[in-house]
């Protein structure tokens, strides 16, 4: 399941998780940049200008930013750098092909940071931006729950994130893309059937499994086993945005 963008067959293709397709265009747009910009380093990230436009402006526009002007050939930093020069000078007149074509020869990562970007972008055999649509969800619920766990060893394990505090795992959060029906839970049975073997195999506390907040899912779901007083896995809708004390 992949979410992004990619160039084919002479256009610009977004792809985007099943559970977001009923969505607007812009607000999938944004669900999409949201979890990129959290993620990606800060040289990295883009502006996000209402989405109206598609995905690659946005990348594109940074990538126009950062580049210093006027752009010409005695630019120091393109001097000692011809291939970025050439990369650039390809990328902003527009021909993606030929862009296409110089990143894909180059043997290594050009030096100058805006070609970087370029590079990252067009030296594949689809140029673009994909990432797998859980593994992107995974990375941006553990930066929120750095974020807000500052004196706790927080860590990847697999597809779960750890909590640790005191040498002792008190939360394993697994996040999930798909949506959830608080009407009709019996869609994300697998995924609790699992959550219970985490709890009898790695001996934390309690699993939350994280799930993107939909109009159908808005508050936490407790799962009890019947010999049990309190919930130790819960359902727990996840808002994608960027502030940290929503959630």
């Amino acid at each position: 399941m992949l979410v992004g963008f990619e160039f084919q067959n002479g256009e610009w293709i977004e792809r985007t998780p099943p559970m977001f397709r009923h969505l607007p265009r812009p607000q999938r747009r944004m669900l999409f940049l949201t979890q990129y910009n959290l993620c990606a380093e800060p040289d990295e990230r883009v502006l996000l200008k209402g989405c109206h436009q598609p995905l690659a402006e946005h990348f594109f526009d940074a990538i126009r930013q950062s580049i210093p002007k006027p752009l010409s050939p005695v630019s120091s930093r393109l001097v000692f750098c011809p291939r970025s020069s050439a990369l650039i000078h390809a990328f902003l007149s527009g021909d993606m092909h030929a862009t296409h074509a110089i990143a894909c020869n180059m043997a290594t990562l050009p030096s100058f940071e805006p070609a970087k970007r370029i590079y990252r972008l067009f030296a594949k055999e689809n140029p673009g931006m994909m990432f797998d649509a859980s593994g992107l969800f995974l990375q941006f619920v553990y930066e929120k729950i750095c974020k807000r766990n500052p004196d706790k060893n927080v860590y990847i394990e697999c597809d779960e994130i750890i909590i640790e505090e005191a040498g002792e795992r008190v939360l394993s959060v697994v996040p999930c893309v798909k949506r959830v029906d608080k009407n009709n839970p019996k869609g994300v049975e697998e995924e609790i059937s699992r959550a219970w073997k985490r709890l009898a195999q790695n001996g934390t506390r309690a699993v939350y499994l994280v799930f993107p907040r939909n109009a159908l899912f808005t508050r936490h779901i407790q799962v009890r086993q019947p010999h049990e007083q309190c919930a130790r896995v819960k359902l727990v809708p996840y808002i994608i945005s960027h502030s940290v004390k929503e959630q």
